[in-house]
């Protein structure tokens, strides 16, 4: 009968039972790939290093006196050729995603309202 620390290590590692199967399974290699977003070539390392540092400089960080906003996920899925083409944006007006997908949707309810 499998005692509690058989239990909780089958839990944690997977299926594997006791501690005997954790220590002689052979180790997995983990994955190193890098995800699949890639950088424009035409984004020069000025401009990545501009993006960079206003991505920064502003992080979990409100200006002085500034009140925060109240703010919910949104995730969607878009056309790859789209993308491409936005994920340049950035580094050519030195703004991050998010301010720009902000500024994209300011424009649509001004627009449609």
């Amino acid at each position: 009968m499998p005692d509690k620390f058989d239990n909780f290590i089958a839990g944690v590692q997977g299926g594997r039972t006791n501690y005997e199967t954790m220590v002689n399974s052979p180790v997995k290699e983990k994955n190193t790939k890098k995800s699949g977003k890639t950088v424009a070539a035409s984004v020069s390392p000025e401009e990545k290093k501009a993006l960079d540092d206003i991505r920064n400089s502003r992080r979990g960080r409100k200006k002085p006196g500034e009140e925060g906003a109240a703010y919910k996920r949104v995730g969607f899925e878009c056309r790859e050729d789209l993308l491409e083409s936005f994920d340049i944006i950035p580094y050519k007006v030195g703004k991050t995603r998010k301010e720009l997908f902000e500024e994209a949707l300011e424009y649509i309810i001004e627009k449609y309202s």
